[in-house]
């Protein structure tokens, strides 16, 4: 199911991009498999807000960090996302709308900040 709506920013943030100075942000996001609004419409609708007018032109990237690898205690078959050129189900899930981002993207797994130490597990 595809969807035009935006996500509803709170006051703060949208004080945040209207101030914010053209290609100046870079918006890391820390996605969570289990978070229902970070996946799905939800996640489409933030990519709908990213690309819009307003938006787009103060965002220089975006890092999108898929933690689906923590859920390897849970779900066991996730412990073989340590591959890293494995998609996990998030990204299936939501490849269209990663696609549509018309901003330079990074997707990076919670593997490599384990590797690099730049993250705690």
């Amino acid at each position: 199911m595809s969807t035009e709506r935006l996500v509803k920013w709170s006051k703060e943030a949208k004080e945040f991009f209207e101030k914010a100075k053209d290609n100046s942000i870079v918006l890391d996001l820390v996605i969570s498999f289990g978070c229902a609004s970070q996946t799905g419409e939800g996640f489409e609708e933030l990519v709908n807000t990213i690309n819009s007018k307003e938006i787009k032109r103060k965002v220089k990237k975006v890092v999108i960090t898929d933690t689906s690898y923590l859920y390897r205690h849970i779900i066991p078959y996730f412990s073989g996302y340590s591959d890293k050129n494995i998609p996990t189900e998030w990204v299936l899930k939501n490849k269209s709308a990663i696609e549509k981002l018309k901003v330079n993207t990074e997707l990076k797994s919670w593997v490599s900040g384990l590797e690099s130490g730049g993250v705690k597990d």
